[in-house]
């Protein structure tokens, strides 16, 4: 696939061609968001590819928190796990009421904070919309904005 979006600077630039291993985690029914067996769930720090929650458009995001992992807010920072990030008023009022991150979900960052959509306004991603992992990332004709 190739990635439209600078919210994985500078791990992956926009225009750039990666490869995704649809069974990195399992056999999928096609068009459904199921697993008919799972061999493996995803881990901390690795890139993984779903459908965006808001209007479908696949994405790739890296895994920064997996169930079971503390979360906590104050003055508006998010800490996932050992990672903090800035988040707005809004977003900080979304995940005040967790203390881990739920069963069956992970919690998926951008590597660029600053322009990323991500888990702080999709929330929790659910491991069966898991689409794959990123196992090759090639230059492509990537253009710095």
């Amino acid at each position: 696939m190739r990635v439209q979006g600078g919210s994985m600077e500078p791990t992956i630039l926009p225009g750039q061609i990666i490869f995704v291993d649809r069974w990195a985690f399992g056999a999928q029914t096609p068009f459904v968001n199921h697993y008919l067996l799972r061999w493996r769930g995803p881990q901390r720090n690795e890139l993984v590819v779903f459908r965006n929650p808001i209007d479908g458009v696949l994405v790739v995001k890296r895994c920064i928190g997996l169930q079971g992992d503390p979360i906590s807010v104050e003055n508006n920072i998010l800490t996932v796990g050992k990672r903090s990030i800035p988040v707005t008023p809004q977003e900080a009022k979304r995940f005040e009421s967790y203390t881990s991150v739920p069963p069956g979900t992970i919690f998926a960052l951008g590597d660029n904070v600053a322009v990323s959509e991500d888990s702080r306004v999709y929330g929790f991603i659910p491991v069966r919309h898991l689409l794959g992992e990123v196992i090759l990332e090639l230059p492509g004709d990537s253009v710095r904005r």
